[in-house]
């Protein structure tokens, strides 16, 4: 587990530093301690020497108690029993304080002393103090260092191990669901548990992407059942009036055939086209042509060449200019946006609706006067191959809205269904607002 072997190296570095404590805690322990006794020493020959000076030496006045030792050259008594050559290194350096013991000799009754040695009387005075316990105490420090070191290392070793066990399970989770997606299991999902750590965070960002992949992927085999659904029967018309003008002898009947057989060639066509600009558009590659566009240009011209072939279908056509506006964007593509809308009203509206081209300051649509459609079909009908005719018994492959919606996207402009505001009727406005519009 990569969680847990994290833990297992911050924990040899947390040792390491523990270890590192401990040697220097050690040693300025040591060395503050040291000082300590040296000024203790000092102190304390002073008052000896002070004494010896007024009263002489007595070493019945100085025992040997609480690790404490007084020796003075001038009394033999004192002078035998000293460490040997104690009083030579009087003035042998420049401090009087002597800690190494082997300058004494080897006798190992007098490790762990200090010594401080001077003049007093006319002779020389020593004070010893034995450090064992000190030293003892110095000593156990680093061993207490390790020792909670080790204590807290196995503490944290338990807890980072049921920490990263429980980590790791999110993982295992994690990948369990993706193998799972990976043989077409899309239903799956992470769903971690609510702590909103960075794993649930990212479980929940899986589980958003995967259901955003299932709809993809419902959409497209729909789209696909849509499209054999829709071209099964301009097809099979096809191959019948080939199959009619390959059988019969008349001229005519045979023209005649081969005439609707290009007409249903032609529609084939036309559905396989509109799913390729639609693929086109989704890449962004549109946005390379865009340039400075006038929205009430594109309207006008949209007007003039619907308005006869609107009004000889029996609708009415007018033109609304609510505002002006100017953006980036295709003028190619914004004009195909808007004949899609037009053509898409005549064929799901009855004779007497009116149509309305609409431009204002933040974008441009079309509306009719028709029975529109439900509210909740809105979504829908934007989406490829989607049709409110659920029998699909109607000419069309659902394709003019969904085409809309792409060259919307293409321009970042937000597709909006409404009622028509206009109208009596319910009515239908399909309304492109863009982003970025510059108003003259």
């Amino acid at each position: 587990m990569s969680s847990l072997r994290q833990t297992i190296g911050l924990l040899v570095c947390l040792l390491a530093l523990q270890l590192l404590g401990a040697m220097a805690a050690s040693t300025i322990i040591h060395v503050e301690f040291s000082n300590q006794i040296k000024d203790e020493l000092s102190k304390r020959f002073k008052v000896v020497a002070s004494e010896v000076e007024m009263n002489g030496f007595r070493p019945e006045d100085f025992p040997s108690y609480r690790g404490e030792v007084v020796f003075f050259q001038a009394d033999e008594t004192s002078a035998a029993t000293a460490p040997e050559g104690i009083f030579e290194v009087r003035g042998a350096i420049e401090d009087d304080l002597w800690e190494e013991n082997k300058l004494f000799g080897t006798n190992p009754d007098w490790d762990d002393w200090y010594f401080f040695v001077g003049e007093a009387a006319g002779s020389v005075l020593v004070i010893g103090t034995n450090l064992a316990y000190s030293s003892l105490f110095s000593g156990l420090i680093p061993n207490v260092f390790i020792a909670v070191g080790v204590c807290i290392s196995v503490i944290a070793l338990a807890i980072g191990f049921a920490m990263s066990r429980r980590a790791q399970n999110k993982l295992d989770r994690m990948s369990t669901v993706l193998a799972e997606i990976g043989r077409g299991n899309l239903h799956q999902r992470v769903a971690l548990s609510t702590d909103r750590d960075d794993l649930d965070d990212l479980a929940q960002d899986i589980d958003n992407t995967l259901e955003h992949l299932e709809v993809l992927f419902n959409q497209t085999k729909n789209l696909a059942v849509n499209i054999a659904h829709d071209l099964k029967t301009p097809l099979a018309r096809l191959r019948l009036r080939l199959e009619n003008a390959l059988l019969d002898t008349d001229p005519d009947i045979v023209a005649q055939n081969v005439e609707l057989a290009l007409k249903q060639a032609d529609h084939v066509i036309a559905v396989f086209e509109a799913f390729l600009r639609i693929a086109r558009l989704e890449t962004g590659t549109a946005k390379k042509r865009f340039a400075d566009v006038d929205l009430v240009a594109v309207a006008k011209e949209i007007a003039s060449t619907f308005a006869p072939v609107v009004e000889d279908a029996g609708y009415g056509f007018e033109l609304r200019i609510n505002g002006r506006a100017r953006i980036k964007g295709d003028a190619v593509l914004l004009t195909q946006m808007l004949s899609n809308l037009i053509e898409n009203a005549i064929r799901h509206t009855d004779p007497g609706t009116v149509i309305s081209v609409v431009v204002d300051y933040a974008g441009v649509g079309v509306a009719d006067t028709g029975k529109g459609i439900p509210d909740d079909a809105y979504e829908q009908v934007v989406k490829p191959s989607v049709r409110l005719d659920a029998s699909r018994t109607k000419p069309g492959a659902g394709l003019g809205l969904a085409l809309v919606k792409s060259i919307a996207d293409a321009h970042e402009a937000t597709l909006e269904l409404t009622e028509n505001p206009w109208s009596e009727e319910r009515g239908l406005f399909v309304f492109a607002r863009f982003r970025e519009v510059w108003t003259t």
